[in-house]
Protein backbone atom coordinates (compact mmCIF):
# COMPACT_ATOMS: atom_id res chain seq x y z
CA UNK A 1 0.00 0.00 0.00
CA UNK A 2 1.68 3.30 -0.80
CA UNK A 3 1.57 5.82 1.85
CA UNK A 4 1.09 9.81 1.00
CA UNK A 5 4.02 12.29 1.83
CA UNK A 6 1.71 14.13 4.58
CA UNK A 7 2.18 9.97 6.10
CA UNK A 8 5.76 9.78 5.58
CA UNK A 9 6.67 13.06 7.00
CA UNK A 10 4.47 11.79 10.18
CA UNK A 11 6.24 8.72 10.39
CA UNK A 12 9.81 10.64 10.30
CA UNK A 13 9.02 12.99 12.57
CA UNK A 14 8.00 10.30 15.10
CA UNK A 15 11.40 8.26 14.96
CA UNK A 16 13.25 11.61 15.34
CA UNK A 17 11.12 11.91 18.73
CA UNK A 18 11.82 8.50 20.08
CA UNK A 19 15.88 8.64 19.10
CA UNK A 20 16.32 11.90 20.61
CA UNK A 21 14.59 10.15 23.88
CA UNK A 22 16.77 7.50 23.92
CA UNK A 23 19.66 9.92 23.61
CA UNK A 24 18.54 11.71 26.82
CA UNK A 25 18.25 8.49 28.68
CA UNK A 26 21.83 7.57 27.54
CA UNK A 27 23.02 10.74 28.59
CA UNK A 28 21.42 11.24 31.90
CA UNK A 29 22.72 7.40 32.59
CA UNK A 30 26.21 8.14 31.65
CA UNK A 31 25.89 11.64 34.16
CA UNK A 32 24.35 9.49 37.25
CA UNK A 33 27.47 6.74 36.52
CA UNK A 34 30.13 9.31 36.38
CA UNK A 35 28.87 10.59 39.73
CA UNK A 36 28.56 7.28 41.41
CA UNK A 37 32.01 6.49 40.21
CA UNK A 38 33.64 9.88 41.19
CA UNK A 39 31.70 9.45 44.69
CA UNK A 40 33.46 5.56 45.22
CA UNK A 41 37.02 7.18 44.29
CA UNK A 42 36.41 9.99 47.26
CA UNK A 43 34.94 7.69 49.22
CA UNK A 44 37.87 5.08 48.71
CA UNK A 45 40.57 8.13 49.39
CA UNK A 46 39.26 9.43 51.83
CA UNK A 47 39.56 6.01 54.00
CA UNK A 48 42.64 5.83 52.87
CA UNK A 49 43.74 9.13 53.99
CA UNK A 50 42.15 8.13 57.43
CA UNK A 51 43.66 4.83 58.16
CA UNK A 52 47.18 6.42 57.48
CA UNK A 53 46.72 9.63 59.19
CA UNK A 54 46.14 8.23 62.44
CA UNK A 55 49.96 7.68 62.67
CA UNK A 56 51.69 9.53 59.87
CA UNK A 57 51.50 13.31 58.82
CA UNK A 58 51.61 12.29 54.82
CA UNK A 59 49.42 9.28 53.18
CA UNK A 60 50.75 7.59 50.64
CA UNK A 61 50.76 8.39 47.20
CA UNK A 62 48.89 6.76 44.34
CA UNK A 63 51.19 5.41 41.53
CA UNK A 64 48.71 3.43 39.45
CA UNK A 65 45.78 1.07 39.78
CA UNK A 66 44.97 -0.30 36.03
CA UNK A 67 45.55 -3.80 37.52
CA UNK A 68 43.56 -6.74 37.73
CA UNK A 69 45.31 -8.79 40.75
CA UNK A 70 48.35 -6.65 41.02
CA UNK A 71 50.68 -9.61 43.56
CA UNK A 72 54.08 -8.85 43.12
CA UNK A 73 56.80 -5.69 42.54
CA UNK A 74 59.98 -5.38 42.20
CA UNK A 75 62.41 -2.11 41.15
CA UNK A 76 65.36 -1.74 39.32
CA UNK A 77 68.59 0.19 39.65
CA UNK A 78 66.97 3.21 37.06
CA UNK A 79 64.06 3.09 38.84
CA UNK A 80 61.85 1.95 37.22
CA UNK A 81 58.70 -0.42 38.99
CA UNK A 82 57.66 -3.65 37.91
CA UNK A 83 54.23 -5.61 38.79
CA UNK A 84 52.91 -8.95 38.22
CA UNK A 85 49.51 -8.90 37.72
CA UNK A 86 48.12 -12.54 38.36
CA UNK A 87 44.98 -11.94 37.29
CA UNK A 88 45.98 -10.22 33.32
CA UNK A 89 48.43 -12.76 33.16
CA UNK A 90 51.06 -10.26 32.31
CA UNK A 91 53.95 -8.39 33.78
CA UNK A 92 53.88 -4.24 33.58
CA UNK A 93 56.50 -1.56 33.93
CA UNK A 94 55.92 1.78 35.52
CA UNK A 95 58.93 3.44 33.75
CA UNK A 96 60.87 6.10 35.29
CA UNK A 97 61.26 9.46 34.31
CA UNK A 98 58.46 9.49 32.58
CA UNK A 99 54.75 11.31 33.35
CA UNK A 100 57.37 14.30 34.26
CA UNK A 101 58.69 12.42 37.10
CA UNK A 102 62.04 12.96 38.09
CA UNK A 103 64.77 10.72 36.48
CA UNK A 104 65.10 7.31 38.55
CA UNK A 105 61.51 8.47 39.70
CA UNK A 106 58.01 7.35 39.34
CA UNK A 107 54.40 9.35 39.10
CA UNK A 108 50.72 8.83 38.84
CA UNK A 109 51.27 9.84 35.07
CA UNK A 110 54.23 7.80 34.32
CA UNK A 111 54.36 5.38 31.40
CA UNK A 112 53.36 1.83 31.91
CA UNK A 113 53.77 -0.76 29.65
CA UNK A 114 53.58 -4.13 29.12
CA UNK A 115 57.09 -6.21 28.89
CA UNK A 116 57.45 -9.88 27.92
CA UNK A 117 54.63 -11.97 27.40
CA UNK A 118 53.24 -16.07 27.27
CA UNK A 119 52.46 -15.75 31.40
CA UNK A 120 49.65 -17.71 33.00
CA UNK A 121 49.71 -16.17 36.66
CA UNK A 122 52.44 -14.71 37.66
CA UNK A 123 52.81 -14.07 41.06
CA UNK A 124 56.33 -12.66 42.10
CA UNK A 125 58.85 -10.29 39.95
CA UNK A 126 62.44 -9.85 40.46
CA UNK A 127 65.56 -7.67 38.37
CA UNK A 128 68.70 -7.73 38.34
CA UNK A 129 71.72 -4.87 37.85
CA UNK A 130 71.57 -5.95 34.11
CA UNK A 131 68.08 -5.70 33.85
CA UNK A 132 66.71 -8.88 33.40
CA UNK A 133 63.69 -9.59 35.23
CA UNK A 134 62.90 -12.92 36.39
CA UNK A 135 59.20 -14.35 37.33
CA UNK A 136 57.75 -16.40 39.37
CA UNK A 137 54.47 -18.32 37.65
CA UNK A 138 52.36 -20.18 39.60
CA UNK A 139 50.15 -20.64 36.87
CA UNK A 140 52.26 -23.50 34.73
CA UNK A 141 54.37 -23.72 37.68
CA UNK A 142 57.44 -22.32 36.36
CA UNK A 143 59.88 -19.72 36.78
CA UNK A 144 61.14 -17.57 33.63
CA UNK A 145 63.78 -15.03 32.99
CA UNK A 146 62.77 -11.56 30.50
CA UNK A 147 65.92 -11.32 29.14
CA UNK A 148 67.43 -7.76 28.95
CA UNK A 149 68.41 -6.42 25.73
CA UNK A 150 66.02 -8.87 23.49
CA UNK A 151 63.64 -8.14 20.92
CA UNK A 152 64.88 -4.57 19.89
CA UNK A 153 65.22 -3.26 23.60
CA UNK A 154 68.14 -1.07 24.41
CA UNK A 155 70.81 -3.00 26.64
CA UNK A 156 69.81 -3.32 30.26
CA UNK A 157 65.97 -3.28 29.30
CA UNK A 158 63.11 -4.87 28.42
CA UNK A 159 60.07 -4.62 26.63
CA UNK A 160 57.16 -6.85 25.04
CA UNK A 161 59.01 -7.91 22.40
CA UNK A 162 62.02 -9.41 24.86
CA UNK A 163 62.95 -13.17 24.89
CA UNK A 164 61.10 -14.92 27.70
CA UNK A 165 63.31 -18.31 28.53
CA UNK A 166 62.69 -21.12 31.41
CA UNK A 167 65.02 -20.98 34.31
CA UNK A 168 65.29 -23.90 36.81
CA UNK A 169 62.88 -26.54 36.63
CA UNK A 170 60.80 -28.73 39.22
CA UNK A 171 58.81 -26.34 40.94
CA UNK A 172 55.24 -27.09 42.03
CA UNK A 173 53.58 -23.38 42.89
CA UNK A 174 56.66 -21.08 42.96
CA UNK A 175 55.08 -17.51 44.31
CA UNK A 176 57.79 -15.53 45.30
CA UNK A 177 61.58 -14.70 43.32
CA UNK A 178 64.79 -12.88 44.30
CA UNK A 179 67.90 -12.33 42.63
CA UNK A 180 71.29 -11.54 44.05
CA UNK A 181 74.40 -9.79 42.66
CA UNK A 182 76.17 -12.71 41.53
CA UNK A 183 72.95 -13.74 39.56
CA UNK A 184 71.77 -16.50 41.40
CA UNK A 185 67.81 -17.07 41.69
CA UNK A 186 65.43 -17.55 45.09
CA UNK A 187 62.51 -18.98 44.87
CA UNK A 188 59.56 -19.36 47.15
CA UNK A 189 57.84 -22.69 46.67
CA UNK A 190 54.26 -22.63 48.18
CA UNK A 191 53.81 -26.08 46.85
CA UNK A 192 56.81 -27.38 48.29
CA UNK A 193 57.63 -25.57 51.37
CA UNK A 194 60.46 -24.65 50.28
CA UNK A 195 63.34 -22.06 49.22
CA UNK A 196 64.82 -23.06 46.26
CA UNK A 197 68.04 -21.45 44.56
CA UNK A 198 68.66 -22.09 41.09
CA UNK A 199 72.40 -21.59 41.02
CA UNK A 200 74.47 -19.80 38.18
CA UNK A 201 76.93 -20.42 35.91
CA UNK A 202 75.79 -24.58 36.58
CA UNK A 203 73.82 -26.37 33.52
CA UNK A 204 75.88 -24.85 30.80
CA UNK A 205 74.83 -21.38 31.85
CA UNK A 206 77.68 -18.70 31.93
CA UNK A 207 79.23 -17.18 34.78
CA UNK A 208 75.99 -15.00 36.62
CA UNK A 209 74.05 -16.13 34.35
CA UNK A 210 70.72 -19.16 34.69
CA UNK A 211 68.85 -21.28 32.56
CA UNK A 212 66.22 -24.02 32.47
CA UNK A 213 68.97 -26.81 32.85
CA UNK A 214 70.60 -24.92 36.02
CA UNK A 215 70.87 -26.45 39.33
CA UNK A 216 68.04 -25.77 41.88
CA UNK A 217 68.59 -26.65 45.22
CA UNK A 218 66.66 -26.23 48.47
CA UNK A 219 68.21 -23.67 51.18
CA UNK A 220 67.29 -23.40 55.15
CA UNK A 221 64.58 -25.66 56.09
CA UNK A 222 61.50 -25.95 58.04
CA UNK A 223 59.49 -23.69 56.22
CA UNK A 224 55.43 -23.45 55.72
CA UNK A 225 54.03 -21.76 52.87
CA UNK A 226 56.94 -19.30 52.18
CA UNK A 227 55.11 -16.57 50.03
CA UNK A 228 57.99 -14.24 49.67
CA UNK A 229 61.47 -13.98 49.50
CA UNK A 230 64.90 -11.41 49.20
CA UNK A 231 67.90 -11.43 49.27
CA UNK A 232 70.64 -8.67 50.86
CA UNK A 233 74.20 -7.51 49.56
CA UNK A 234 75.74 -10.28 52.03
CA UNK A 235 74.23 -13.11 50.87
CA UNK A 236 71.41 -13.16 53.54
CA UNK A 237 67.96 -14.57 52.38
CA UNK A 238 64.80 -13.37 53.64
CA UNK A 239 61.32 -14.90 53.98
CA UNK A 240 57.73 -14.26 54.37
CA UNK A 241 56.43 -17.52 56.00
CA UNK A 242 52.87 -17.65 55.86
CA UNK A 243 52.32 -20.49 57.66
CA UNK A 244 54.59 -20.13 60.67
CA UNK A 245 53.60 -16.74 60.83
CA UNK A 246 56.76 -15.36 60.81
CA UNK A 247 59.27 -13.71 58.99
CA UNK A 248 62.79 -15.93 58.51
CA UNK A 249 66.64 -15.15 58.30
CA UNK A 250 68.79 -17.62 56.32
CA UNK A 251 72.38 -16.37 57.08
CA UNK A 252 74.76 -16.38 54.59
CA UNK A 253 78.16 -18.38 55.82
CA UNK A 254 76.76 -20.82 58.14
CA UNK A 255 76.21 -24.59 57.93
CA UNK A 256 79.29 -24.68 55.71
CA UNK A 257 78.14 -22.71 53.07
CA UNK A 258 80.75 -20.17 52.17
CA UNK A 259 80.66 -16.90 53.07
CA UNK A 260 77.72 -14.94 50.85
CA UNK A 261 76.32 -18.43 50.31
CA UNK A 262 73.80 -19.96 52.12
CA UNK A 263 72.54 -23.98 51.15
CA UNK A 264 70.05 -26.70 53.25
CA UNK A 265 71.87 -26.40 56.29
CA UNK A 266 72.25 -22.51 57.00
CA UNK A 267 71.09 -21.50 60.31
CA UNK A 268 67.66 -19.90 59.78
CA UNK A 269 66.02 -17.68 62.53
CA UNK A 270 63.06 -15.89 63.09
CA UNK A 271 63.47 -12.00 63.10
CA UNK A 272 59.74 -11.34 63.31
CA UNK A 273 56.89 -12.70 64.72
CA UNK A 274 53.41 -12.76 65.81
CA UNK A 275 52.13 -11.39 62.73
CA UNK A 276 48.89 -13.35 60.98
CA UNK A 277 50.49 -14.16 57.34
CA UNK A 278 53.36 -12.24 56.89
CA UNK A 279 54.40 -11.55 53.05
CA UNK A 280 55.74 -9.42 50.43
CA UNK A 281 59.31 -9.49 52.12
CA UNK A 282 62.43 -6.90 51.12
CA UNK A 283 65.36 -5.38 52.33
CA UNK A 284 67.10 -2.05 51.44
CA UNK A 285 70.62 -1.15 51.08
CA UNK A 286 71.60 -0.63 54.45
CA UNK A 287 69.71 -3.83 55.73
CA UNK A 288 66.53 -2.99 56.70
CA UNK A 289 63.76 -5.34 56.06
CA UNK A 290 60.21 -4.85 55.07
CA UNK A 291 57.19 -7.02 54.96
CA UNK A 292 53.76 -6.75 54.87
CA UNK A 293 50.61 -8.42 56.65
CA UNK A 294 47.15 -8.16 54.70
CA UNK A 295 45.50 -9.07 57.82
CA UNK A 296 44.99 -6.50 59.73
CA UNK A 297 46.43 -4.74 56.39
CA UNK A 298 49.87 -3.06 57.10
CA UNK A 299 53.32 -2.38 56.49
CA UNK A 300 56.31 -2.74 59.05
CA UNK A 301 60.20 -2.08 58.58
CA UNK A 302 62.62 -3.67 60.89
CA UNK A 303 65.45 -1.27 61.63
CA UNK A 304 69.38 -2.61 60.82
CA UNK A 305 71.92 -1.99 64.08
CA UNK A 306 68.78 -2.04 66.89
CA UNK A 307 67.88 -4.91 69.54
CA UNK A 308 71.84 -5.34 70.03
CA UNK A 309 71.96 -6.42 66.08
CA UNK A 310 75.32 -5.22 64.50
CA UNK A 311 75.47 -2.52 62.04
CA UNK A 312 72.92 -3.61 58.56
CA UNK A 313 71.72 -6.62 60.27
CA UNK A 314 68.51 -7.88 62.53
CA UNK A 315 67.11 -10.21 64.77
CA UNK A 316 64.53 -10.78 66.61
CA UNK A 317 64.81 -8.18 68.97
CA UNK A 318 65.59 -5.03 65.96
CA UNK A 319 62.97 -2.66 66.46
CA UNK A 320 59.93 -3.08 64.07
CA UNK A 321 58.08 0.35 62.99
CA UNK A 322 54.90 0.25 61.58
CA UNK A 323 54.45 2.42 58.13
CA UNK A 324 50.74 3.73 59.01
CA UNK A 325 47.55 1.41 59.53
CA UNK A 326 46.55 0.15 56.18
CA UNK A 327 42.55 -0.08 55.75
CA UNK A 328 43.51 -2.61 52.87
CA UNK A 329 45.15 -5.07 51.92
CA UNK A 330 48.62 -4.65 51.20
CA UNK A 331 50.62 -7.99 49.23
CA UNK A 332 53.83 -6.70 48.32
CA UNK A 333 56.79 -4.37 49.20
CA UNK A 334 59.71 -3.53 47.70
CA UNK A 335 62.17 -0.57 48.20
CA UNK A 336 64.92 0.88 45.38
CA UNK A 337 68.29 2.23 46.41
CA UNK A 338 67.49 5.50 47.64
CA UNK A 339 65.29 3.89 50.17
CA UNK A 340 61.84 4.87 48.75
CA UNK A 341 59.41 1.84 49.33
CA UNK A 342 56.48 0.95 46.93
CA UNK A 343 53.47 -1.01 47.94
CA UNK A 344 51.19 -3.25 46.32
CA UNK A 345 47.49 -3.18 47.48
CA UNK A 346 44.13 -3.47 46.61
CA UNK A 347 44.99 -3.79 42.93
CA UNK A 348 47.19 -0.67 43.61
CA UNK A 349 50.73 0.43 43.40
CA UNK A 350 51.63 3.06 46.23
CA UNK A 351 54.51 4.92 46.73
CA UNK A 352 54.86 5.45 50.85
CA UNK A 353 58.80 6.22 51.18
CA UNK A 354 57.92 9.43 53.35
CA UNK A 355 57.16 7.12 55.96
CA UNK A 356 59.81 5.18 56.26
CA UNK A 357 62.85 5.79 58.35
CA UNK A 358 65.04 4.69 56.02
CA UNK A 359 63.41 6.59 52.87
CA UNK A 360 66.54 8.80 52.27
CA UNK A 361 68.25 9.96 49.09
CA UNK A 362 71.73 8.75 49.15
CA UNK A 363 73.84 11.87 49.42
CA UNK A 364 77.63 12.16 48.79
CA UNK A 365 79.16 10.40 46.21
CA UNK A 366 81.53 7.49 44.74
CA UNK A 367 84.44 7.11 42.39
CA UNK A 368 84.55 3.64 39.83
CA UNK A 369 88.03 2.54 38.98
CA UNK A 370 88.77 -0.37 36.35
CA UNK A 371 91.87 -2.31 35.76
CA UNK A 372 94.05 -0.10 38.19
CA UNK A 373 93.32 3.31 36.20
CA UNK A 374 94.70 1.61 33.49
CA UNK A 375 92.28 2.23 30.50
CA UNK A 376 93.71 -0.37 27.66
CA UNK A 377 93.68 -3.69 28.02
CA UNK A 378 94.54 -6.59 25.34
CA UNK A 379 92.63 -9.39 24.72
CA UNK A 380 92.71 -12.29 22.00
CA UNK A 381 89.46 -12.45 19.61
CA UNK A 382 87.30 -15.55 21.00
CA UNK A 383 89.16 -15.65 24.25
CA UNK A 384 88.40 -13.67 27.82
CA UNK A 385 90.10 -10.81 29.70
CA UNK A 386 88.96 -9.97 33.54
CA UNK A 387 90.41 -7.27 34.92
CA UNK A 388 89.35 -5.58 38.60
CA UNK A 389 87.17 -3.31 39.88
CA UNK A 390 87.41 -0.89 43.07
CA UNK A 391 84.02 1.37 44.08
CA UNK A 392 84.97 4.28 47.04
CA UNK A 393 82.60 6.00 48.71
CA UNK A 394 83.27 9.50 49.28
CA UNK A 395 81.47 12.02 50.71
CA UNK A 396 79.54 9.88 52.94
CA UNK A 397 78.14 8.23 50.57
CA UNK A 398 75.85 4.80 51.91
CA UNK A 399 74.29 2.59 49.57
CA UNK A 400 74.10 0.03 47.09
CA UNK A 401 76.18 0.48 43.73
CA UNK A 402 75.06 -1.85 41.25
CA UNK A 403 77.55 -2.66 38.00
CA UNK A 404 76.89 -2.71 33.99
CA UNK A 405 78.37 -2.24 30.62
CA UNK A 406 77.77 -0.91 27.24
CA UNK A 407 79.54 -3.15 24.82
CA UNK A 408 79.40 -3.57 20.80
CA UNK A 409 77.52 -6.10 19.65
CA UNK A 410 79.08 -9.65 19.79
CA UNK A 411 80.80 -8.82 23.47
CA UNK A 412 79.54 -9.76 26.77
CA UNK A 413 80.41 -8.39 30.48
CA UNK A 414 79.78 -10.43 33.41
CA UNK A 415 80.57 -9.06 37.14
CA UNK A 416 81.84 -10.36 40.44
CA UNK A 417 80.02 -9.50 42.49
CA UNK A 418 77.06 -7.33 40.37
CA UNK A 419 76.67 -5.07 43.10
CA UNK A 420 78.23 -4.31 46.07
CA UNK A 421 77.19 -2.47 49.30
CA UNK A 422 79.40 1.00 50.20
CA UNK A 423 79.30 2.99 53.82
CA UNK A 424 80.96 5.85 54.18
CA UNK A 425 84.68 6.22 53.30
CA UNK A 426 84.36 2.70 52.39
CA UNK A 427 85.68 0.65 49.23
CA UNK A 428 84.26 -2.54 47.77
CA UNK A 429 85.89 -4.54 44.76
CA UNK A 430 84.96 -6.88 42.04
CA UNK A 431 85.89 -8.37 39.33
CA UNK A 432 85.03 -7.77 35.79
CA UNK A 433 84.72 -10.18 32.65
CA UNK A 434 84.88 -9.23 28.91
CA UNK A 435 84.69 -11.79 26.09
CA UNK A 436 84.71 -10.77 22.60
CA UNK A 437 82.59 -13.39 20.12
CA UNK A 438 84.76 -15.45 17.73
CA UNK A 439 83.60 -13.63 14.73
CA UNK A 440 83.94 -10.01 16.60
CA UNK A 441 86.51 -8.20 13.75
CA UNK A 442 86.84 -5.15 11.97
CA UNK A 443 86.01 -4.39 8.28
CA UNK A 444 88.30 -6.22 6.20
CA UNK A 445 90.51 -4.17 3.97
CA UNK A 446 91.42 -5.48 0.56
CA UNK A 447 95.04 -4.91 -0.82
CA UNK A 448 97.25 -5.75 -3.41
CA UNK A 449 100.57 -5.98 -1.94
CA UNK A 450 102.45 -8.74 -4.30
CA UNK A 451 104.19 -8.19 -7.73
CA UNK A 452 101.93 -10.36 -9.24
CA UNK A 453 98.88 -8.26 -7.95
CA UNK A 454 100.55 -5.11 -9.52
CA UNK A 455 100.83 -6.44 -12.99
CA UNK A 456 97.24 -7.39 -12.97
CA UNK A 457 96.96 -4.08 -12.42
CA UNK A 458 98.89 -2.94 -14.79
CA UNK A 459 97.37 -5.21 -17.53
CA UNK A 460 93.79 -4.49 -16.77
CA UNK A 461 94.59 -0.91 -17.06
CA UNK A 462 96.50 -1.08 -20.59
CA UNK A 463 94.40 -3.73 -22.55
CA UNK A 464 91.40 -1.21 -23.20
CA UNK A 465 93.40 2.23 -24.53
CA UNK A 466 95.34 -0.68 -26.64
CA UNK A 467 92.41 -1.86 -28.51
CA UNK A 468 90.69 1.70 -29.15
CA UNK A 469 93.66 2.60 -30.61
CA UNK A 470 94.26 -0.10 -32.68
CA UNK A 471 90.52 0.54 -33.74
CA UNK A 472 90.82 4.04 -34.74
CA UNK A 473 93.72 3.56 -36.87
CA UNK A 474 91.68 2.08 -39.71
CA UNK A 475 89.98 5.07 -39.80
CA UNK A 476 90.40 6.20 -43.40
CA UNK A 477 90.15 9.87 -42.57
CA UNK A 478 93.42 9.60 -40.75
CA UNK A 479 96.60 9.62 -42.91
CA UNK A 480 98.49 6.95 -43.50
CA UNK A 481 101.49 8.40 -41.24
CA UNK A 482 99.14 8.80 -38.17
CA UNK A 483 97.26 5.30 -38.58
CA UNK A 484 100.43 3.93 -38.69
CA UNK A 485 101.36 5.41 -35.59
CA UNK A 486 98.29 4.21 -34.00
CA UNK A 487 98.64 0.66 -34.70
CA UNK A 488 101.93 0.61 -33.68
CA UNK A 489 100.91 2.08 -30.16
CA UNK A 490 97.72 0.11 -29.53
CA UNK A 491 99.58 -3.26 -30.27
CA UNK A 492 102.44 -1.89 -27.52
CA UNK A 493 100.05 -1.25 -24.75
CA UNK A 494 97.99 -4.69 -25.51
CA UNK A 495 101.27 -7.04 -25.95
CA UNK A 496 102.35 -5.29 -22.46
CA UNK A 497 98.91 -5.55 -20.92
CA UNK A 498 99.09 -9.80 -21.56
CA UNK A 499 102.81 -9.52 -20.84
CA UNK A 500 101.38 -8.25 -17.40
CA UNK A 501 98.90 -10.95 -17.04
CA UNK A 502 101.31 -13.57 -17.32
CA UNK A 503 103.65 -12.28 -15.07
CA UNK A 504 100.72 -11.68 -12.59
CA UNK A 505 99.63 -15.37 -13.23
CA UNK A 506 103.01 -16.99 -11.46
CA UNK A 507 102.16 -15.92 -8.23
CA UNK A 508 99.59 -18.08 -6.60
CA UNK A 509 98.21 -15.07 -3.82
CA UNK A 510 97.21 -12.52 -6.41
CA UNK A 511 94.05 -10.78 -4.20
CA UNK A 512 95.29 -10.97 -0.86
CA UNK A 513 93.09 -9.45 1.58
CA UNK A 514 94.86 -7.91 4.37
CA UNK A 515 93.13 -7.44 8.21
CA UNK A 516 94.41 -5.32 10.62
CA UNK A 517 96.29 -7.71 13.15
CA UNK A 518 94.69 -5.91 16.24
CA UNK A 519 91.57 -3.16 16.60
CA UNK A 520 90.33 -1.38 19.06
CA UNK A 521 87.20 -1.18 20.86
CA UNK A 522 85.28 0.79 23.94
CA UNK A 523 83.24 -0.78 26.11
CA UNK A 524 81.94 1.56 29.18
CA UNK A 525 81.49 0.51 32.49
CA UNK A 526 78.95 1.70 34.50
CA UNK A 527 78.22 1.77 38.76
CA UNK A 528 75.02 2.62 39.19
CA UNK A 529 73.72 3.93 43.33
CA UNK A 530 70.56 5.68 43.88
CA UNK A 531 70.74 8.87 41.71
CA UNK A 532 74.47 8.24 41.42
CA UNK A 533 76.22 7.26 38.27
CA UNK A 534 79.67 6.96 37.46
CA UNK A 535 81.48 5.64 34.36
CA UNK A 536 84.27 4.34 32.92
CA UNK A 537 86.12 3.41 29.27
CA UNK A 538 87.47 0.18 28.98
CA UNK A 539 89.14 0.15 25.58
CA UNK A 540 90.02 -3.28 24.29
CA UNK A 541 92.59 -4.15 22.02
CA UNK A 542 91.44 -7.08 20.38
CA UNK A 543 94.31 -9.42 18.78
CA UNK A 544 92.64 -11.31 16.01
CA UNK A 545 92.80 -15.16 16.14
CA UNK A 546 92.14 -16.66 12.60
CA UNK A 547 94.64 -16.99 9.76
CA UNK A 548 93.74 -14.93 6.64
CA UNK A 549 92.92 -17.03 3.55
CA UNK A 550 94.32 -16.50 -0.01
CA UNK A 551 91.81 -16.03 -2.92
CA UNK A 552 93.45 -19.81 -4.60
CA UNK A 553 93.65 -21.23 -1.41
CA UNK A 554 96.37 -20.60 -0.02
CA UNK A 555 96.91 -19.88 3.78
CA UNK A 556 98.94 -16.79 5.06
CA UNK A 557 99.97 -15.93 8.87
CA UNK A 558 99.33 -12.39 9.50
Amino acid sequence: MMRSRAQLLTTKNALRKILATERKNIRMKMLSYGKSTVLLAVLAMVAWGSAWGQSTQQGPALLNSDFVNATGIAVDMRGNLYVADAGAGQVEELEAGTGGAAAGAVSASSTMVTVGSGFTKPTGVAVDAAGDVFVADAGVAKVFEIEAGTGGAAAGTVNSGSTVIQVGSGFMKPNGVAVDGHGDVFVADLGSDEIVEIEAGTGGAAAGMVNAGSMVTAVGAGFSQPGSVAVDGNGNVYVGDTGNKKVFEIEAGTGGAAMGAVNASSTVAAISSGFTTPQGVAVDANGNVFFVTPVPGNVYEILAGTGGAAAGTVTATSTEVALGNWSAEPTAVTVNGAGEVYVVASNAVWDVQANSSSGTTPVGNFTLTVNQGTSTVSVKQGASVTVPYSVTSTSGFTGMVAMSCSSPSGYTCTFSPMAVSLTSGATQTGSMTVTPSATATTVASNQMSRTGAGALQLASFLWMPGLLLGGFAFRRKLSASMRATMRMIGLGLVLVSGAGAISGCNYPNVNIPTKTTSFQVAVIVTATGGTVQQNFPLYLQVQLATPIVGDRGSTMNQ
